[in-house]
C-alpha cells in the first residue's frame, strides 16, 4: 500500500500487483504461498490512485504440494469453496481486479481432476487473466507449455487455457 502510493504519488502510473502470503492471517484449511488473501476482509489495500489495484493468488494442485483437501471424497467439488474462501471472495467485496499470477500443473491423475476444476471455476467466476506456471518443460512439479524439445506445445493444456481465455491477447 505505502509502497503503490508512493509510486502512485511520483507520477507512475502502473497497476499495483498484491500476491497472497501463506500463513498471514493463518489459513484455516492450508494456502499455498502467494494463496491466503484471506487478509483482504479486514484489511484490504487502499491506494490513494483507484483503479491501479490487482490481487494475484498464486493456486496450485495436488502435484505441486499435498494438502489434505485433495484426498477427501468430495474432491474436486470441494475445491470451489476453498477458493472463494482465500481469494475468491475478492471480487465481490470491492473495485480491486484479480488475476491469478501462478497456476499450473500436469494434466494426469489428480492434477488434470484439479486443473479443469479450476479452469472451471474461474470461467464461472469471470476470472479469465491468469499466468500459467509455465512456459518451460523442466519445472518439476507442474511441467510447462513446451515439450522437452522446447518447441512443441503442449495441446491439452493450451487448449485448457484456451476455455479459460478464449480471446488472448496477442
Amino acid at each position: 500500500e505505502t509502497v503503490g502510493n508512493d509510486m502512485h504519488s511520483n507520477g507512475v502510473n502502473w497497476l499495483i500487483m498484491c500476491e497472497g502470503v501463506a500463513t498471514s492471517p493463518p489459513c484455516t484449511d492450508a494456502c499455498f504461498w502467494g494463496e491466503d488473501l484471506q487478509g483482504v476482509h479486514n484489511n484490504p489495500v487502499k491506494l490513494n490512485t483507484e483503479n491501479k489495484l490487482v490481487y494475484s493468488p498464486h493456486v496450485y494442485g495436488p502435484d505441486v504440494a499435498y494438502q489434505d483437501y485433495f484426498n477427501v471424497a468430495s474432491f474436486p467439488s470441494n475445491m470451489p469453496d476453498i477458493w472463494t474462501t482465500h481469494w475468491g471472495f475478492i471480487r465481490s467485496m470491492n473495485d480491486a481486479a484479480t488475476t491469478v499470477g501462478e497456476w499450473g500443473g500436469s494434466l494426469s491423475g489428480s492434477d488434470a481432476t484439479w486443473m479443469n476444476a479450476f479452469a472451471s471455476y474461474l470461467i464461472s467466476n469471470d476470472v479469465p487473466d491468469t499466468w500459467f506456471w509455465c512456459i518451460n518443460p523442466d519445472s518439476g512439479d507442474t511441467g510447462g507449455l513446451l515439450e522437452y524439445d522446447w518447441t512443441t506445445p503442449v495441446i491439452p493444456k493450451l487448449n485448457l487455457l484456451a476455455q479459460v481465455q478464449p480471446k488472448p491477447t496477442k
